[in-house]
């Protein structure tokens, strides 16, 4: 009986981590600061740019779209306080981001938006990020503890299930207890080093298998992880690569489901080997 382990190379996390020049992206001909405080360019090509925030508030909502110029690039670090735009970011606690009709595509490169955002502690997702959740979004974020989905996002989720979740997307973030993965998000789209370093204690996936039977296969490097939740049949799930003798953590789910069988394979592995594992599965038929 054979259980795959499997190494992981991790980007380590710093302040200095690269930053997205404004100039990369185009020549820009405009830049201002919208009434709402957050500074922002315009380029030659008629979209526009989000490059700081000079607000006075401490939840703000992220524009996807200025004076009718649809936002295509969000410059790395928008909310720290080494963003070299921006003067008041650091006192954001809530992130709104709306749902937009032009979503940040899969391939825009953009990395480390709101990564090591100093007191943000609420972000709710719209569609403006639908496609892709993108590298290190959130990484560093250490007073984080709520991450949600508009209904809009996890109606589109659901129906087309192509979003992606890019690598550290949510690193490093260790006031992060609970996290839920909406249905549609698939595991073959869902970076395991999604939550590397993160204290997460219960996960609660509604997410689906990838159709070529992938099992989500998630690196904390932590050992917090108590609980995962797996509601649908076809689902398995792997933490830390599958054996990890210090992590003491209940599955819960379908009497016969994909989660139990593979249960029992670890466990009997556990058995073979003489490791000693403390898992627990409890059917929630």
């Amino acid at each position: 009986m054979a259980i795959l382990m499997m190494s992981v190379i991790i980007t380590p996390f710093t302040a200095n981590a690269t930053r997205t020049s404004i100039e990369q992206v185009g020549a820009i001909k405009e830049e201002g600061v919208t009434s709402d405080g957050w500074n922002y360019c315009i380029y030659d090509d008629g979209t526009a740019g989000v490059i700081g925030y000079s607000g006075t508030s401490t939840t703000a909502t992220l524009p996807v779209s200025i004076d009718n110029h649809n936002v295509k690039r969000y410059i790395s670090q928008l909310l720290n306080s080494s963003n070299d735009y921006g003067t008041s970011g650091s006192i954001v606690e809530k992130l709104i981001i709306p749902d937009s009709n032009s979503s940040i595509p899969t391939d825009s490169n953009i990395e480390y938006t709101f990564a090591w955002s100093e007191n943000l502690k609420e972000v709710q997702i719209g569609t403006k990020f639908i496609n892709i959740i993108p590298n290190h979004f959130l990484d560093g974020c250490k007073k984080l503890s709520k991450v949600t989905f508009s209904d809009k996002f996890l109606e589109q989720a659901k129906a087309f299930g192509k979003t992606k979740f890019g690598d550290e997307c949510f690193a490093n973030c260790s006031s992060l207890k609970t996290f839920v993965i909406p249905e549609g998000i698939k595991s073959d789209n869902l970076s395991r080093t999604a939550f590397y370093n993160s204290n997460i204690e219960n996960l609660i996936i509604y997410g689906d298998t990838a159709i070529e039977g992938n099992a989500y296969d998630i690196v904390t490097s932590v050992h917090y992880m108590k609980n995962v939740v797996i509601f649908k049949n076809d689902v398995e799930v792997k933490i830390n690569g599958g054996v990890d003798e210090n992590l003491n953590c209940t599955f819960y789910a379908n009497k016969n489901s994909k989660m139990e069988d593979y249960y029992n394979r670890l466990m009997g592995y556990a058995k073979d080997e003489e490791i000693n594992l403390n898992y627990n599965f409890v059917d929630i038929s």
